[in-house]
């Protein structure tokens, strides 16, 4: 969104247009990324304290899995709560920067959500099943990624 086009919204609604002026809206989403990524941050202590208690043992896995969602989840929401609390609140240009920001974020976060998923399917559900499917399957969500990818980066 262009600066002017933010100050257009910020003057027909307090909310950002996507609530279509629903402060229940607003107040509910605002409630249930807070709660994520406050939930998130938790887990990224636990799940740490876990790693560090547990180095070497086998169950290590599950705890780095965790942290990695929960870095994830809390790295997402915490940014969107930031440019929502924003919006209203101050000038187009910080607005546009928040919303930078937030988009950088968003390309950031798929390090840890893939690697999440990765550790997953590799190291953990494949104890008891056929290695070779959980690869195939990872071979082909990378692939549909890269597909996705090369759509969104076509448009820039």
């Amino acid at each position: 969104m262009k600066p002017r086009e933010i100050i257009y919204k910020m003057a027909e609604s307090p909310y950002p247009p996507s609530f279509n002026g629903s402060g229940w809206g607003y107040g509910f989403a605002l409630f249930s990324l807070m709660l994520i990524a406050l939930v998130g941050f938790y887990t990224v202590s636990v799940a740490a304290r876990n790693i560090v208690a547990n180095k070497g043992k086998s169950e290590s896995w599950e705890h780095v899995m965790a942290l990695l969602a929960a870095t994830g989840a809390s790295g997402r929401c915490i940014m969107e709560v930031v440019y929502k609390m924003a919006w209203g609140e101050v000038n187009a240009d910080t607005l546009t920067t928040l919303l930078t920001i937030k988009n950088i974020m968003d390309a950031i976060i798929v390090i840890p959500v893939m690697s999440w998923f990765l550790i997953y399917n590799l190291r953990v559900s494949t104890v008891d099943r056929n290695r070779n499917k959980a690869v195939r399957l990872s071979i082909s969500i990378g692939l549909v990624a890269i597909v996705a990818a090369i759509f969104a980066f076509s448009k820039v």
